[in-house]
């Protein structure tokens, strides 16, 4: 049966393997698990002696690929890939695949990587922030999370998904928040041919007196505080975040602007500083800052 040898931190962690029937499976390596640095390459795929067979193994090694089927198509036809299973696709590619893992047959030799992560499933705020108490950091994770909820309400950003968040899996098994990434406003296309503000919604949805809120023209400072409550976020936290922000957006905005190339698209910026101050005014208004 064919396998791939999974490397990671130039590490052999352990084999990828594809079966007659087309299942994908996993084995960790024995001086993978009797390593000081040993870690699971996914939460869903603890640490464990012997064959991982579960669903988790081809979701997993499937994630690490391309998501739009036009460029697997391009892979299988680049690379003459067998198919377009994880297994095949990577056995092409997976000296280049995401994150610190690298996958490649047997007989060849492995390339240094930089680190492991882990994307989170699509969830509710609520999920998160309960996944986030497991982290090894979870203080600061989940109130970097929840100032990271008012800042994408503040600049109209409404990709927030699960799966846009990752963490980073550490030795033991252990994890904490990733950076954040891949976080655009869609201010610039609002009026003329674009979308109107009504439109925008934020990802997950915050609290109110009647379901989730999550039109962002409808949102206000009290829904955050709602949704910390439910969250068990601590109040004082969350109005922290809130003042914070109500205090610096407005030196934030000069700064941005100050450095960006000259030849910016002055629509762009005007786009976004029209609509960041106008629900910034919300939260000056409720902390008394102008």
């Amino acid at each position: 049966m064919p396998k791939l040898v999974t490397w990671m931190n130039n590490q052999r962690v352990g084999e990828l393997t594809k079966l007659a029937n087309g299942a994908h499976t996993f084995k960790y390596a024995p001086e993978w698990l009797a390593s000081r640095y040993a870690r699971p390459l996914s939460l869903s795929l603890p640490l464990q002696r012997g064959n991982i067979t579960s669903d988790a193994v081809f979701n997993f090694f499937d994630n690490l690929l391309p998501d739009s089927p036009i460029v697997r198509d391009r892979i299988v036809k680049r690379y003459h890939a067998k198919s377009r299973q994880p297994f095949d696709l990577l056995s092409e590619i997976g000296r280049d695949s995401v994150g610190a893992v690298t996958l490649i047959p047997e007989d060849e030799t492995v390339t240094c990587p930089i680190m492991a992560w882990e994307k989170l499933t699509e969830a509710r705020l609520e999920e998160v922030m309960a996944f986030l108490m497991g982290s090894s950091e979870a203080l600061k994770d989940r109130y970097d999370f929840m100032k990271f909820q008012v800042f994408q309400w503040l600049i109209g950003a409404t990709d927030g998904h699960a799966k846009n968040f990752s963490v980073f899996i550490q030795a033991g098994g252990s994890y904490r928040l990733t950076p954040f990434y891949d976080i655009i406003s869609a201010f610039p296309v609002l009026g003329g041919t674009g979308i109107h503000i009504s439109d925008l919604k934020l990802a997950m949805g915050l609290n109110a007196s009647k379901g989730k809120k999550t039109a962002i023209d409808k949102i206000y400072p009290r829904h955050f505080l709602a949704t910390a409550k439910v969250l068990k976020f601590p109040e004082v936290q969350m109005h922290e975040i809130l003042s914070d922000f109500a205090r610096m957006i407005p030196a934030a905005l000069d700064n941005v602007k100050t450095s960006l190339p000259t030849d910016f698209p002055e629509n762009v910026v005007t786009a976004v500083e029209t609509n960041v101050l106008r629900l910034h005014g919300r939260l000056s208004r409720e902390y008394g800052i102008k």
